[in-house]
């Protein structure tokens, strides 16, 4: 019966340039008889084709655990279509709508992760890796202890920059978020894991003029779509923690 329901292949290609054209977050997942599309927040949704009729199917992985032990938890919701374009529309409004968290602040706090244990992977690696996403234009290539290479962004504009966490502890117990006059905006783009859909990189934003103890902003970024989201973020100023001036 599931092998009558499937869409055809070209089905599944119109579904899957959509995705990628339109950078959804969904990974594409198919076996012998379903096609599959996991979404961000991990919810499987499987399509068929009834008759003249396009069939999507939902499901809750938490819920369908929940339903072994009670059967009222209902894991699987049922959507009927007219055509392949209303499926898309209707995948494209759920991923538009679901929450994500695009990068986290490293450093300065227990329940974080240390820049320092940001390994790097070489799965998905070459060395031209930022050549075909990274939108922010002039950069420099450099190569990291011969294990990589990273990207340096520098512009020469004052702006001001403040530290996220207590940089005074051996002084005070509070910070007090005293802001920093630099001349330069001096930022570092260091790939983790260049695995498709499951990118990450170490972002690191100079915060302070020393020329040998130099002090960063450290975050943790996930996904392409996620580094060009935060770098137009950093670049028209919405950044809490550097202030751009006017040139």
């Amino acid at each position: 019966m599931l092998d009558e329901m499937k869409i055809s292949d070209s089905d599944k290609q119109r579904i899957i340039d959509y995705i990628t054209e339109n950078e959804l977050d969904y990974n594409i997942t198919e076996g012998i008889f379903r096609f599959g599309l996991v979404s961000y927040d991990n919810k499987l949704f499987n399509i068929y084709k009834n008759n003249e009729q396009y069939v999507l199917v939902k499901m809750d992985p938490d819920k369908d655990y929940q339903a072994q032990y009670d059967p009222g938890v209902m894991a699987y919701e049922y959507y009927y279509y007219q055509n392949l374009q209303q499926v898309i529309e209707q995948l494209s409004l759920y991923d538009n709508a679901v929450y994500k968290v695009w990068w986290e602040l490293l450093d300065g706090h227990v329940s974080r992760p240390s820049s320092a244990n940001m390994g790097f992977t070489n799965e998905g690696y070459t060395e031209d890796w930022f050549s075909d996403h990274l939108t922010i234009d002039k950069y420099n290539v450099e190569d990291y202890d011969d294990q990589y290479k990273y990207v340096v962004y520098e512009d020469k504009r004052p702006i001001k920059v403040i530290s996220p966490h207590n940089t005074l502890h051996e002084v005070s117990l509070f910070n007090n978020f005293s802001m920093t006059d630099m001349d330069k905006l001096y930022v570092e783009i260091h790939p983790i894991s260049l695995k498709e859909k499951n990118e990450s990189y170490l972002i690191k934003i100079l915060i302070n003029n020393e020329p040998v103890l130099k002090e960063w902003i450290n975050y943790r970024v996930f996904k392409k779509k996620g580094l060009n989201l935060f770098l137009e973020e950093l670049l028209n100023n919405k950044n809490q923690y550097v202030q751009m001036n006017p040139s």
